[in-house]
């Protein structure tokens, strides 16, 4: 009788689970270096947590990276955790709430952006933190944001009325898409696994950062309850993924110098596998005013919005020309191109007007032209030059 007891009970567990089982792995990759990791996790109405500062994370390498980690009990798979030190150091911070668990298999916190995968740990450990809950938004120029700007976006293969209601709690509600259902948002573009990318953007006076979100479709929502807002934040099906980083304002170009005498440059500039115009791209000016390391007359282009972090290819034009050879630059600075070689030049705020054409120590002293690396002025803009 106890071997037939024991056999059902076993059945049992294995058809029904058992609550405290593993259902989520925390993964923390230390970005604070700190001596301690410890992971203090929590639900409403469930008990059984432990006391802060929590459970002691195991180190563990992931794909090449070194991790933290930490298995969740399947029963507080729809609660959150707050990863700290012991020591006062934590992450959320202080009187803020944890990082949702949402149920998935394995969260990973890179910094403070998270990300979500199910499946083998093999399959997630990126080191970006990046959208691996949903396509790759590198696809889409329209997943963009400036500075000072209030906005979110909701990656969906939904395309019927997608809404968001966005609102700060307090002794008041603030609502800042209007009323229930909210604003409907704005279609952005395509995320690279076919999904349709929405954008909401706030457009009234407040400067507060709303608390919380629900996103809809039809009227129905993507997640049954109150989602924390996160300002320029990127969620999936109304799950935080990650958060989309300002692009800054200032102007971005690439410079060629045409050593080879082609009869027209081009400058193909590309996201992921997305190209901002078809091959060969955007035809480059030339701008015989400028002079660079002893050469007078640059081939220019200013970078478009929305690929300032992009990569681009200087070419010719001509039909079966080979990329082979030719130099690909990740963006982000101003780029000085010749025959193979760049010289990057981050753009810093400009401070000082200077005359067109002429350089200027940061000293204020009048150069010909920059001979070794170090900050100048170069029209009416500060220039770190590299060598």
């Amino acid at each position: 009788m106890k071997k037939i007891n024991v056999f059902f009970l076993l059945l049992i567990m294995l058809v029904c689970g058992v609550s405290g089982i593993k259902a989520t792995t925390v993964y923390y990759d230390n970005a604070n270096s700190w001596s301690n990791v410890y992971c203090y996790y929590y639900a409403d109405g469930v008990t059984g947590n432990p006391s802060w500062p929590g459970t002691a994370m195991t180190q563990t390498t992931v794909n090449g990276k070194t991790w933290y980690k930490l298995d969740i009990p399947d029963n507080f798979k729809a609660g959150k955790f707050i990863v700290n030190d012991g020591n006062g150091n934590q992450y959320p911070g202080a009187n803020q709430p944890g990082v949702d668990l949402n149920g998935k298999d394995n969260v990973w916190l890179t910094g403070t952006t998270v990300s979500y995968t199910d499946g083998s740990a093999s399959d997630g450990g990126n080191t970006d933190g990046g959208n691996s809950d949903g396509g790759s938004t590198s696809g889409s120029t329209g997943v963009t944001v400036v500075e000072g700007e209030i906005s979110c976006f909701l990656e969906t293969s939904q395309s019927d009325n997608v809404y968001a209601y966005v609102w700060k709690s307090g002794s008041t509600v603030t609502e800042y898409a209007g009323a229930w259902p909210g604003s409907a948002m704005t279609l952005v573009g395509k995320a690279d696994n076919g999904n349709n990318i929405y954008k909401w953007t706030y457009t009234g006076t407040s400067t507060d950062i709303p608390s919380n979100v629900i996103f809809t479709h039809g009227g129905v929502k993507f997640v049954d309850k109150d989602i924390d807002f996160t300002n320029h934040g990127y969620y999936v099906d109304g799950v935080y993924s990650t958060t989309i980083e300002p692009e800054t304002t200032t102007p971005v170009y690439v410079y060629f110098y045409n050593s080879s005498n082609w009869d027209n440059v081009y400058c193909y500039l590309y996201k992921g596998t997305t190209g901002y115009e078809e091959w060969p791209g955007v035809k480059m000016t030339l701008d015989n005013s400028i002079t660079y390391d002893g050469k007078t007359g640059w081939y220019t282009v200013e970078v478009p919005a929305g690929y300032k972090s992009a990569s681009y290819v200087v070419n010719n034009g001509k039909s079966g020309v080979s990329m082979e050879g030719k130099t690909i630059c990740q963006m982000g600075s101003t780029s000085y191109f010749e025959d193979g070689t760049t010289t990057n030049i981050n753009t810093v705020t400009p401070t000082t007007v200077t005359a067109e054409g002429t350089w200027y120590t940061i000293a204020g002293t009048r150069v010909n032209r920059p001979v070794k690396s170090g900050v100048y002025v170069h029209n009416g803009k500060k220039v770190v030059i590299t060598k």
